[in-house]
């Protein structure tokens, strides 16, 4: 999860949008949300602190 989050590079997005940024994202994020916070929802919180 953390290298995903590495791939988007996140900081260098500074000419896109916020609506833009968070339709490219927020599938992928809701995804791992639904598949692991059923069962670590603890270490969901770690990924959800690193984004």
């Amino acid at each position: 999860m953390y290298q995903k989050i590495r791939e988007w590079r996140l900081p260098r997005q500074t000419s896109v949008g916020l609506d833009e940024l968070a339709r490219r994202v927020n599938p992928t994020l809701r995804g791992w949300l639904n598949y692991y916070g059923h069962f670590y929802k603890s270490a969901m919180r770690r990924v959800f602190d690193h984004f």
